[in-house]
């Protein structure tokens, strides 16, 4: 099913992330979300984007240090479910000019 089809979401046409989280979560049809696809037919190109997205964060770490900015959150802060809403906080990154 399609992601704005009416008769599986509420309110299908509008943006709503809170639809994955929390007790909203037990709520969703099994069928009605599924990013990659399922089966046979799933997407192909999904384990080379993980495989992409693992290969650019580890250039970002290796290229740049990070520090906090300020506090960081407690561990039970932020709302987890389908759709991961972490607690907010900030790093700074610094480029490392030594490494080559």
């Amino acid at each position: 099913m399609a992601l704005h089809n009416s008769v599986a979401w509420k309110q299908s046409t509008k943006f709503d992330v809170t639809r994955w989280l929390g007790e909203n979560l037990s709520t969703i049809p099994s069928h009605c979300y599924a990013p990659f696809g399922i089966g046979p037919r799933a997407c192909i190109a999904e384990k080379h984007l993980f495989n992409l997205l693992t290969g650019i964060l580890a250039v970002l770490l290796y290229h740049n240090d990070y520090e906090k900015t300020g506090p960081l959150p407690e561990p039970s802060q932020g709302t987890f479910g389908l759709a991961n809403m972490p607690p907010k906080y900030s790093l700074k990154a610094t480029p490392l000019s030594t490494r080559s």
